[in-house]
């Protein structure tokens, strides 16, 4: 047996339910757009930083590129030094005994 006043007292909790899920159904859409957006936001970020990691070990390897070709020029170079001072010093070697020879024979 119902009567009036149950009557309203239940239509009124089923209006404040239905407000209520109402009031829950939009909170779930602004949670969604917010988690969207943040979304959107970390994508852009790791492809920025894919992008300069990318460069940064492009500029790496030329580095390195850049340093061995350094390394073979230093190395050939020192090596063409070490010609001319062997060069030099026989030279003077030669010249050494050269002079002596002469004053020897004077």
């Amino acid at each position: 047996l119902s009567t009036a006043a149950d009557n309203v007292s239940l239509s009124t909790a089923a209006d404040n339910l239905a407000s209520a899920l109402d009031l829950v159904t939009a909170g779930v859409a602004d949670v969604k757009g917010v988690v969207a957006a943040i979304t959107t936001v970390c994508r852009r970020a790791v492809t920025t930083f894919a992008g300069r990691a990318n460069t940064r070990d492009s500029d790496v390897s030329n580095l390195q590129t850049l340093r061995s070709q350094s390394l073979a020029t230093q190395a050939r170079v020192q090596a063409e030094l070490d010609r001319l001072t062997t060069m030099e010093t026989d030279a003077q070697s030669s010249f050494d005994a050269t002079v002596a020879q002469r004053a020897a024979e004077a």
